[in-house]
């Protein structure tokens, strides 16, 4: 849907996820278990993000065509029965023509992936390029030795890109490819689809990243590149063609790596032009521009990069912060509730009170907790009357009946360090000790009233007997 280098993001993300969580014990565990002490121990990166990556290799080695066919085969074959995988093997291979127990084997019945060390060697004098490949992976934990097909890529400086097969089935192989013509490739990629779920070890220069950016249109050669180089002087003008990118991620990684001052005029034309909203918010923050901030907030449709120039405005100038988020107050606003909070708690006007009590019921629950904390930041400054009036909002929805377990404690817990002020306070002011009994009876209706077990345990700190 959203395009190829989108679609290779994210398979790149699912594999180093797996990666990530193969450290541990996990990475030791087969893919097809029959044996689990509970059923949510299936739901891992094996069976999620290791599964797809499989599939996806599956896919790319058979093909297309071949690929969609033998699913539809599996699904009418075996509709509204239970299947193993042997019966989406078996649909593979009558549609394919081939065995592919040793796909399945090493895939879905064993553990582990392969880990590869890869030298390169391109030989202009042999017309060759000599690839030295081991699995050095632990033959305890995984399968000694992977059957691996590989579509290697040659790239060439006049842009000829040349795909050869190449097939993997000892622990050590040296590989000899040899190229025609009088043009020697440039950069080599063992797996120059970027199909296989393993770890790699290359020998390369700086140049053959440089190289290997320019030449290649891998999503994934391209980032690898650009994380290896992004921080060497010699790439800064990779680094500006990355900037201008057709994948998002790798503008952001490019914007990233650019200069504040060096970089302003490309920062600005970023800002304003850039087609991904994710872009232009991180350009923005590079740039911590206020007049291109002030710009942006009537120019640009986003809410994410209007949340971002409010957050620059503040801290360049907390006044103009406040006459930004009043004037945006106008308009639909419920997106940027969160940092319009963070410039009202900073202004320590406590008539910016209402501005909470107003939005409280529309704040996402991810930015909740942080609302609630610049909503105590000036509850707390506030004289015992407002407190008392801010407490009856957070008494509302601390009761209210949903399953916002989050909003619920967050509200009662300000409430709870409210009720703790005034009680200090009501030692020498009367006031401040009648909004402590009126603040000490809302929690106690709240404890009263609540039913879920997790606030109640949560509560007991507040050592208030229901």
């Amino acid at each position: 849907k959203y395009g190829k280098d989108a679609a290779d993001h994210h398979l790149m993300m699912d594999m180093r996820a797996h990666f990530s969580a193969s450290r541990n014990d996990e990475g030791k565990r087969h893919m097809i278990r029959y044996f689990y002490d509970e059923k949510e121990d299936m739901f891992d990166t094996h069976s999620y993000q290791k599964g797809g990556r499989i599939l996806h290799m599956l896919r790319n080695y058979v093909g297309d065509e071949a690929f969609f066919a033998s699913l539809q085969k599996y699904l009418k074959d075996n509709e509204y029965q239970a299947v193993e995988m042997a019966q989406l093997r078996l649909a593979f291979e009558e549609v394919t023509g081939e065995d592919l127990n040793w796909f399945f084997n090493q895939w879905f019945y064993d553990k582990g992936h392969p880990q590869l060390s890869v030298n390169y060697e391109i030989s202009a004098a042999d017309k060759k390029v000599y690839i030295d490949v081991r699995q050095t992976q632990d033959v305890e934990d995984n399968v000694a030795v992977f059957l691996l097909p590989f579509k290697t890529a040659l790239y060439y400086e006049s842009g000829k890109v040349e795909y050869v097969d190449l097939w993997m089935d000892k622990r050590e192989q040296l590989f000899e490819v040899e190229f025609e013509g009088e043009e020697v490739p440039t950069v080599v990629v063992l797996d120059g689809t970027n199909d296989i779920l393993s770890t790699t070890k290359e020998e390369r220069t700086g140049e053959d990243y440089l190289n290997l950016f320019r030449l290649s249109s891998e999503y994934a050669d391209k980032y690898l590149a650009l994380n290896k180089i992004k921080d060497k002087s010699e790439a800064q003008e990779i680094i500006l063609d990355a900037a201008q990118d057709p994948s998002e991620d790798i503008r952001l990684m490019a914007i990233n790596a650019l200069s504040q001052k060096r970089d302003a005029k490309l920062l600005t034309k970023i800002v304003r032009n850039d087609e991904s909203s994710a872009v232009r918010t991180v350009a923005l923050r590079k740039s911590k521009s206020l007049e291109l901030s002030k710009e942006v907030i009537d120019s640009d449709e986003s809410f994410r990069v209007i949340s971002e120039a409010l957050d620059i405005i503040n801290k360049v100038d907390a006044n103009e912060g406040l006459v930004q988020a009043k004037k945006l107050m106008d308009d639909y606003h419920k997106p940027l509730l969160g940092t319009m909070g963070e410039i009202f708690a900073k202004s320590k006007d406590v008539s910016h009170l209402d501005f909470f009590e107003k939005n409280i019921n529309d704040v996402s629950m991810f930015g909740f907790f942080n609302y609630v904390s610049q909503y105590g930041k000036l509850a707390k400054i506030a004289e015992p009357q407002k407190v008392v009036s801010t407490a009856k909002y957070l008494k509302d929805v601390a009761k209210e009946e949903s399953n916002a377990y989050f909003k619920k404690y967050s509200c009662t817990n300000l409430l709870e360090n409210l009720k703790v002020r005034m009680e200090k306070e009501g030692e020498s002011d009367p006031d401040a000790k009648k909004a402590a009994e009126t603040l000490a009876s809302y929690m106690l209706d709240i404890i009263n009233s609540t039913s879920d077990q997790r606030l109640k345990n949560a509560f007991e700190q507040y050592g208030m007997e229901p």
